[in-house]
């Protein structure tokens, strides 16, 4: 997709995917990582976004798979989301600040160290796409 003058990562997310969640902000500033400031983007600029599927959370290779569970501005939500999947999934689940610009942050919770892909898929399946956050 082509920036304009104006847009914004998280307008032209809901623009591409017909909605927006912070979840898909982060993975669509993930797939393009030219962008310092969610809010201050090129105009000109292609951008990527990837498929809004289940396939979209996993990354990784081999031992070390990731699953993105779910991101949000709120810390305590962020810390509770941690909690609930680390015990739902009995795997390490991982709380890091994702930094937006000018000092603000989203935080991410993702699961790690999944053995092999199937459980990782089968994970990322019961998560479903990035357009609807886990509660």
């Amino acid at each position: 997709m082509l920036v304009q003058r104006g847009d914004t990562l998280m307008n032209l997310a809901a623009r591409e995917y017909g909605t927006a969640t912070y979840t898909a902000l982060d993975v669509v500033r993930s797939a393009n990582p030219g962008i310092q400031d969610v809010d201050r983007i090129i105009a000109g600029a292609e951008l990527v976004f990837p498929d809004p599927g289940p396939v979209a959370r996993l990354s990784g290779s081999g031992n070390d798979l990731t699953v993105l569970v779910g991101t949000t501005p709120a810390l305590g939500q962020a810390q509770e989301l941690q909690r609930m999947v680390g015990q739902r999934y009995r795997l390490p689940a991982d709380l890091e600040p994702v930094p937006l610009g000018e000092g603000r942050n989203l935080y991410r919770v993702s699961l790690r160290n999944i053995p092999d892909q199937a459980q990782a898929r089968q994970i990322a399946e019961s998560l479903g796409t990035i357009l609807k956050d886990p509660s």
